[in-house]
């Protein structure tokens, strides 16, 4: 069976955390896995989140990185405000509200996937485009960085077009 890809689509791809980075990029079929940036950057707390709600309009899916307490970290989170997981429930309440899909991905899927070598190969090849020139070399913070490796994973998914190099 053969799944036919829409012709266009404009992924949401977000890192939730105390700091959240975020990255919006439009996808067409004939740009295969590389899709066109549009915005990024990252907000902390309620107040930004809401300067950023226009978002959530804007996207046809929202990609986030998955908050997974395990045995070995749980001691850790003893006195934690869990800011991940507070964000991560404001998220889902705004697709719920927008009827936006919501597909969640494991952090360690998307850094095995895409590891800093290779994200750093993309970002500095021409294959992804941007609404304007980026400096050489080109700086995200670290929310940011994570919020395209999520988007750079669901793109691999969803096309099936993995061409891109693996080799570090």
């Amino acid at each position: 069976m053969t799944v036919k890809l829409p012709s266009s689509k404009v992924i949401l791809a977000i890192d939730p955390g105390e700091t959240t980075g975020f990255v919006i990029a439009r996808w067409t079929r004939l740009a295969g896995p590389y899709p066109a940036m549009l915005y990024w950057g990252q907000w902390k707390g309620m107040d930004d989140l809401l300067a950023n709600i226009h978002l959530f309009d804007d996207a046809d899916i929202c990609v986030v990185e998955d908050y997974i307490v395990y045995p070995g970290k749980a001691q850790s989170h003893a006195t934690s405000r869990l800011y991940t997981a507070r964000e991560i429930g404001r998220i889902e309440w705004l697709c719920f509200m927008g009827e936006m899909p919501l597909t969640f991905q494991n952090a360690s899927r998307a850094k095995q996937t895409w590891p800093n070598q290779r994200l750093k190969r993309l970002l500095d090849s021409e294959l992804l485009t941007w609404p304007v020139p980026l400096p050489s070399p080109r700086k995200f913070t670290k929310h940011t960085l994570d919020a395209i490796r999520h988007l750079m994973t669901y793109m691999e998914w969803f096309t099936g077009d993995t061409a891109w190099t693996r080799e570090d």
